[in-house]
């Protein structure tokens, strides 16, 4: 009882809740049981720890482990330890705090540090480098995850003044876009724009090497395959494909055998997967935040429309996706009503039109 007391007091001191009749409680119960106090120092140590510790890049692979264990579904309940050494190894130790009269207590201050460790290097991960999408159903875990998320698209977007969408819209850059035939046949169809400007797909298209994997001719014809787009829109597969690229086992026979460990039973699918992402020109694919795109249903869909993907790798829309106010107007009438002085924006637009409604 009294170090389930020492616990509780050193909690609240710690997180700055300690009332004076409480804090005057906790130094009675140092001052009588000289016993607790080592383990108390220790409690106050580890935060002290920390809370001086400086932000760090996560281990490689721990988050595409995560996702690995969320998609996987809820696991049985296995205790931190056991969480912990799954993570990052056996080798992982918790303290502890302890009592003599009661035997080793796991210090309840100390845990929570750990776990709260876990949280932040994962959630660090996922709001740096973007958390790749997965199912419904894969849990609560995920749930969290993607809110960690969401936020940082939201407040992007919200950065994005009316002011900058008019300035793009007219700038030079602007104007050496819709001078590009091909780009501006593509930016004609509002559904090509949506899927550009989906919040998914904006990471992706504003890295330059993501772009060019996906302007590469190879890899357009494999993306393409729809087998290898149904294969793209699970979770685990995602997650395998990512996973293999944390730990360099990009090879075709590798990939091949980490499909098959996530579920992947047709082995013509895993052998199409493996030929797309194995090749150099596609190592950028396998990147999380290219993997979210890649799952997007409606982005998997605008790479396989003819003359698409083929306008990512031009200069116009390179320059183009280097503004974040690129992604902004093309979600806006503005964007429609400055192009109509384009020459041929009216004309790509009506058979962009009819295009779309006969593939609906």
């Amino acid at each position: 009882m009294r170090a389930n007391r020492l616990e509780e007091l050193l909690q609240q001191e710690i997180d700055g809740e300690l009332a004076a009749v409480e804090a005057e409680e906790l130094r009675r119960l140092l001052d009588q049981h000289s016993n607790l106090r080592a383990s108390a120092e220790q409690v106050r140590a580890a935060a002290r720890a920390l809370a001086a510790t400086p932000a760090f890049e996560p281990p490689p692979g721990i988050p595409t482990r995560v996702m690995r264990a969320v998609a996987a579904g809820p696991a049985p309940p296995r205790g931190l330890t056991a969480y912990w050494h799954q993570l990052f190894g056996s080798s992982a130790v918790i303290p502890t705090m302890a009592d003599k009269e009661g035997g080793p207590m796991p210090s309840r201050k100390i845990v929570l540090a750990v776990a709260g460790l876990i949280g932040l290097v994962a959630i660090g991960y996922f709001v740096v480098k973007g958390v790749p999408p997965v199912e419904q159903g894969t849990g609560a875990t995920i749930g969290a995850a993607k809110r960690y998320q969401a936020p940082q698209i939201k407040e992007g977007d919200v950065q994005v003044t009316d002011a900058e969408v008019q300035q793009f819209l007219q700038s030079d850059t602007f104007d050496r876009l819709m001078k590009d035939d091909a780009v501006r046949k593509v930016l004609a169809s509002p559904a090509n724009r949506a899927a550009i400007a989906e919040a998914g797909a904006r990471g992706a298209l504003a890295a330059a090497d993501v772009r060019k994997a996906l302007a590469e001719s190879s890899v357009r014809a494999g993306l393409e395959d729809s087998a290898v787009r149904k294969a793209l829109s699970r979770a685990d597969v995602r997650v395998a494909l990512a996973e293999a690229h944390d730990r360099g086992a990009m090879a075709r026979g590798n990939l091949e055998q980490s499909l098959a460990r996530a579920g992947v039973e047709d082995a013509d699918v895993r052998g199409k997967l493996a030929k797309v992402f194995s090749a150099a020109e596609a190592q950028a694919l396998a990147r999380p935040v290219a993997l979210e795109a890649l799952g997007h249903p409606a982005f998997a869909e605008f790479l396989s429309r003819p003359g698409a993907a083929e306008v990512l790798g031009r200069p116009a829309f390179e320059e183009a996706a280097s503004n974040r106010a690129f992604f902004e107007a093309l979600q806006r009438p503005a964007f429609d009503k400055a192009a109509m002085d384009a020459d041929g924006w009216g004309g790509a637009a009506k058979a962009n039109a009819k295009a779309d409604a006969k593939a609906h």
